[in-house]
């Protein structure tokens, strides 16, 4: 009876060295089985613009030497992986990409695409131990086409103060690819634009038919002196409630209206009607 429990112990034993020595495979660094990457996606920050490029971290893990990337439509991927194949796909991005530099072993590194346009899927090929292996993203890149120009009136004064002017000239631009997006073209200098939405709700008054609008919460790009970044929304976001939505409208001339909130992170900078006129 001793002898088997003995016996019945070290079998026990062997099993948990041989399972935990299968759980580590590829989480150790140095015991990797296969060359992968594992690829981490963020919104890019000025002097990037955020509408049409991106960046990626590639993080690679031991068994990688090297890896390789290629940014193209979602039209064109999908016809290559139908085509060639997962495999096949892997040999076409590491012969007609990019090699991703600071790639090597444990390692990371960042890489920004650029000047995109409509749908997109980035691929990173990893190779070294065990062949090749792939991860892709996908970005969405927003067309714009210009609507009308004009002059956009600013109702706060904690804006008029810290831009420098009551008003400035701006171009008013939809997305092709995004219903009901708009924006205001560097209406904050320095390619700091507004974006807003319609929010498909309807109405007139005496000056129109109207669509009401909805300004998101979005940095401004300015600095307000030692209370740092200064950001916009409208009142209703401000004050969590859809009742004062109808204070943002944009009419069928194009003429908006917009009651908007200045802020920083300690508070309240102060709040006005904001107004864009069309040249014609």
């Amino acid at each position: 009876m001793k002898k088997y429990i003995f016996g019945l112990f070290f079998a026990l034993i062997s099993v948990a060295m041989f399972t935990a020595c299968s759980a580590d495979e590829g989480t150790d660094e140095g015991n990797d089985a296969k060359a992968q990457v594992t690829l981490y996606q963020y919104t890019v920050a000025k002097p990037y613009d955020a509408d049409a490029d991106t960046e990626v971290r590639v993080v690679a893990n031991s068994a990688t030497s090297e890896a390789y990337s290629l940014a193209e439509s979602k039209e064109s991927y999908e016809s290559h992986i139908k085509e060639l194949g997962t495999e096949g796909y892997n040999d076409y991005v590491v012969k007609n990409g990019e090699k991703v530099e600071g790639i090597s072993g444990a390692s990371n590194a960042d890489k920004y695409y650029t000047g995109l346009s409509g749908d997109n899927v980035i691929t990173v090929v990893a190779v070294g131990k065990g062949g090749m292996s792939s991860q892709s993203v996908s970005f969405k890149a927003i067309a714009w086409e210009t609507v009308t120009t004009g002059t956009y009136y600013f109702g706060a004064a904690s804006i008029k103060n810290v831009f420098g002017a009551a008003s400035t000239t701006t171009t008013l631009q939809k997305a092709t690819n995004v219903d009901g997006l708009y924006r205001f073209v560097s209406l904050f200098g320095n390619g700091n634009n507004m974006k807003f939405t319609l929010t498909g709700d309807e109405g007139s008054d005496k000056d129109g038919h109207y669509v009401i609008c909805h300004i998101a919460a979005q940095s401004t790009g300015l600095q307000y002196g030692k209370y740092g970044d200064l950001g916009v929304r409208d009142v209703a976001t401000w004050q969590n409630s859809s009742d004062y939505l109808a204070n943002n409208v944009m009419y069928d001339n194009h003429i908006c209206v917009f009651w908007n909130q200045y802020y920083v992170s300690a508070g309240n900078t102060g709040y006005g009607y904001d107004e864009f006129v069309p040249n014609n």
